[in-house]
């Protein structure tokens, strides 16, 4: 167990070293897979962002996350052993955490973040690899760092300022799509439920 806590706390450091680093020449990376909607003034032009995508709102800031996955959801993906471990992904302060593990094989990783929103990862670039998306019908934005496949986060618009964040984390050798296949079914899972908790 003390290995996956200790990949966990990397990998928690490296995203929130990159979170906010800009590109090369100063400027924040684009989001290219949506195109907002944008409005022009007589001042000169500007743009808006579309409204957020969610099917109801999840106010996780009340929420327990080793609650997020069922007894019956955690032994669906394998696993069934919970660790609560806060974390701070954002940089500003601790959230609520909790780790789902398999001894010797994977974990997965909720974090229920109430003082941020997603607009965080569209900030800047670094050295994580973005796409915007969806998960069960909530805007979402889903990581990994550049040229690694060991492991997949997705980053959920749940409420204005407020996110889930669920990582896949395997121990065997796995491709990109298969972690974030991974990732993307614990999110589904955890926003089930997290939808009945709210």
């Amino acid at each position: 167990m003390s290995k996956i806590l200790s990949g966990f706390a990397l990998l928690a450091a490296g995203l929130v070293l990159v979170g906010c680093t800009s590109e090369v020449g100063g400027s924040a990376g684009t989001d290219t897979t949506k195109a907002p909607a944008s409005s022009t003034s007589s001042a000169g032009s500007s743009s808006k962002v579309a409204p957020p995508v969610r099917p109801s709102v999840i106010n996780v800031n009340t929420l327990d996350p080793c609650k997020a996955l069922t007894a019956d959801q955690a032994k669906e993906i394998g696993a069934p052993t919970t660790t609560r471990q806060d974390a701070d992904l954002v940089k500003k302060g601790k959230a609520p955490g909790c780790l789902y593990s398999s001894v010797g094989y994977y974990t997965y990783n909720v974090v229920l973040i109430s003082n941020e929103g997603v607009g965080y990862w569209r900030q800047g670039s670094g050295n994580v690899d973005r796409k915007e998306t969806q998960v069960a019908g909530y805007d979402a934005i889903r990581t990994n760092l550049i040229g690694q496949h060991d492991s997949c986060s997705f980053w959920v618009d749940v409420a204005d300022g407020q996110m889930v964040y669920v990582n896949f984390l395997p121990i065997d050798e796995m491709t990109l799509d298969q972690v974030c296949d991974k990732a993307q079914k614990g999110t589904e899972l955890a926003l089930a439920t997290l939808k009945t908790l709210a």
